[in-house]
């Protein structure tokens, strides 16, 4: 492509992060994503002060213009090296070896040159890599949580160098390990090694197969005896164990969040789950899910947590599995949610039948407890609409429903479901009342974020060449004011179909992510180049990701939108710093000089901060509070150093230092700090 020839070189900005302070490469960051573009890798922001950006390969969306070229692909290898080796604000890695593994390996080696990064993820680690990644890990004495994933290959061979790692590092704080750890000796190697570093605070391990039972003492010993660890995250088949790691927990007193995945229930390990509900006053969240559902017998081995539960008054968070309680303990546990204030929310995962998740709906309304409750169930039943009334389910997805007199009842009904917040729907052809109640549920919801929607074309068009079904659900999207997140799949549908999509989410201001998916590929081709029209005047949509490839053509109009979405997904994060970044900080200013504008930007910033509206409020006027008048706007963008002061015109026209305040407030509403480019701002300063 052409744009990957050009000679750039202001982008090689050095780091200037600190506590409190963003780097300056977020005003390079588009030109850095851009020169990645053929790499696998992409750079983002984070909201963390201390971990500001993240690097990663795990990357999902095809790229068009993706590079195989060996020279290229070394251009972009130094690239990353010297991004890696000179910026301390990148506070992530995540690197697949299986991709590249030359450049991701020489990456490795900067990481342990960078003391930023404190989170380090690496996946796929194959036969190839193993040698070179065992003389690494034992450098990485920097990163304090680390990530080793692999399928296929046995992780022993990489155990030994983590036991040194582990050894001789003082910054490690969270491990994750996925693999089928085969060897016992490196199983009590890595026991042991656990057993002498007590600042672990996360420990998981997932896919543990290995029978263990020469080491279940020890295990036992390290979870009772460790006072640093926090989170606990444990995927095993074998029973003994399993009960191993139920009585260390039992003995350990600073476990605040356990996670059990292929949990075996005997009256044993249930007994044991019981009294840690009951005892352990450290504890915040506790999931269970099972490797397969238990038959719903009377009593049932489960039974003995429900009085724990309900007694318990410090845990926040709750998953289960469905199947693992009887009804009459189900039912117990449902009445007494409403006045249990500590716990917040409970999943639980259904397998069940029908008529025992009609009950658990039914049960969860009388009880009062809907709102306390996610209940996730089977697709099978999804197409009866009438569970969509429980307040425990939040999504509805109505695929499978093919009769057009079903799904039309389906939809009339769902307008009674406003709490629900995703939507799977599939229309057939041109159905204007199946078009027209899906416009009107999505004008009335108010909790539905996410619509993912298949549609399929060939019916009658208007004159003008634009199906009027098709645009009362676009128009619908814009009225409704609630969808974030957009997935469609089209197919025999009209290139004016595909550029009428492409003008709603382009003036809709809150949509954020799109996925589209058409046949042909020339409707693909349509869509971005309608939709890059202008695009730059749209600051919310923040990823646009598509399928079926695209026509040579349409490459360019697709980098205009990807550039375009590059500069808006990293507004969130940054103004979500708000509380952490000093005042001085421009780019977080500007951040939320600009999201302020958008309340969905906003709502998205106080989850990405961790903050309620009114917090978020106050600190968003005290930030703005100084660059609101037309002095101290000019101070802070640099253009002046105290006030604005201009010569007498000779046309005797007024001049900016002559405008009222009500007239410098109108004109701030078009106005924004980041329209003014560090760059452009002069020396010479009044």
């Amino acid at each position: 492509m052409e744009f990957m020839n050009e000679r750039i070189t202001d982008h090689l900005v050095p780091c200037t992060a600190s506590e409190n302070e963003t780097c300056q490469i977020v005003t390079k960051l588009v030109t850095w994503k851009k020169l990645l573009l053929g790499s696998t890798f992409e750079i983002e922001e984070e909201a963390d002060m201390s971990n500001q950006h993240s690097l990663t390969n795990f990357i999902s969306e095809p790229q068009p213009a993706h590079s195989n070229d060996p020279q290229q692909l070394q251009q972009y290898s130094e690239l990353l090296e010297w991004l890696l080796t000179t910026h301390r604000c990148i506070g992530s890695v995540s690197i697949k070896l299986s991709i590249d593994h030359n450049t991701s390996l020489s990456l490795l080696r900067s990481v342990c040159k960078n003391r930023g990064v404190r989170t380090l993820r690496i996946g796929d680690i194959n036969a190839s890599a193993m040698n070179s990644l065992a003389s690494i890990l034992p450098s990485l004495t920097n990163i304090e949580h680390l990530h080793l994933m692999t399928w296929w290959l046995d992780p022993d061979a990489y155990l030994p160098p983590l036991c040194a790692l582990l050894r001789t590092s003082s910054s490690l704080r969270g491990l994750h390990l996925r693999g089928k750890i085969t060897n016992e000796q490196t199983v009590g190697m890595l026991l042991s090694t656990f057993q002498i570093k007590p600042t672990l605070e996360e420990l998981s391990f997932e896919n543990l197969t290995l029978d263990w039972d020469p080491y279940r003492q020890a295990l036992k010993e390290y979870l009772g005896s460790t006072t640093g660890l926090k989170v606990l995250t444990m995927s095993m088949s074998n029973l003994s164990l399993q009960m191993a790691v139920l009585e260390g927990v039992l003995e350990n007193w600073s476990i605040e969040k356990l996670a059990l995945r292929m949990f075996k229930a005997t009256a044993g390990s249930t007994a044991l789950v019981s009294r840690i509900i009951k005892e352990k006053r450290a504890m915040r969240s506790l999931s269970i899910l099972t490797s397969h559902d238990q038959p719903l017998e009377l009593p049932s081995v489960y039974d003995c947590w429900v009085t724990p539960l309900i007694d318990n008054d410090v845990l926040e968070e709750v998953t289960l599995p469905s199947s693992v309680l009887s009804t009459t303990r189900w039912s117990d546990f449902f009445w007494a949610l409403p006045t249990k204030r500590n716990l917040q929310m409970v999943h639980i995962f259904s397998r069940s039948s029908y008529s025992h998740i009609q009950w658990l709906c039914a049960e969860l309304k009388d009880s009062g407890a809907e709102e306390k409750v996610y209940l996730r169930y089977d697709s099978e039943f999804r197409e009866n609409a009438e569970l969509h009334h429980c307040k425990a389910i939040w999504e509805a997805n109505l695929w499978s429903v093919t009769s057009s007199d079903r799904l039309l009842g389906a939809l009339r009904q769902l307008l009674n479901c406003q709490h629900l917040k995703t939507l799977g729907i599939r229309i057939q052809s041109d159905h204007m009342r199946l078009s027209s109640a899906l416009a009107e549920f999505l004008r009335s919801a108010k909790a539905l974020h996410t619509l993912d929607l298949h549609i399929r074309g060939g019916g009658p068009q208007q004159a003008q060449g634009q199906n009027q079904w098709w645009h009362i659900i676009l128009e619908s999207i814009c009225q409704g004011k609630s969808v974030k997140n957009l997935f469609v799949k089209m197919s025999s549908m009209t290139i004016q179909d595909s550029e009428d999509l492409a003008d709603s989410i382009k003036h809709n201001t809150r949509m954020r992510e799109v996925s589209f998916d058409s046949t042909p590929r020339v409707n693909n081709t349509a869509f971005f180049r309608r939709l890059s029209e202008r695009i730059e005047e749209n600051y919310t949509l923040a990823s646009v990701a598509f399928s079926r490839g695209l026509d040579t053509d349409g490459i360019s109009h697709w980098l205009a939108v990807k550039e375009t979405t590059w500069r808006n997904s990293g507004l969130v994060p940054r103004a979500a710093r708000i509380k952490r970044a000093s005042q001085s900080d421009r780019y977080v200013t500007s951040a939320v000089d600009r999201v302020a504008r958008y309340p969905a930007l906003l709502d998205e910033v106080a989850r990405r901060a961790k903050l309620d509206q009114a917090e978020l409020e106050v600190l968003v006027r005290d930030r703005l509070a100084g660059i609101q008048s037309l002095d101290g706007f000019m101070r802070f963008v640099g253009v002046v150093k105290e006030r604005v002061v201009c010569h007498p015109a000779d046309d005797g026209c007024m001049q900016l230092n002559e405008l009222s305040e009500d007239c410098w407030r109108h004109v701030r509403r078009y106005l924004v700090t980041d329209d003014i480019k560090i760059d452009a701002v002069q020396v010479d300063r009044v």
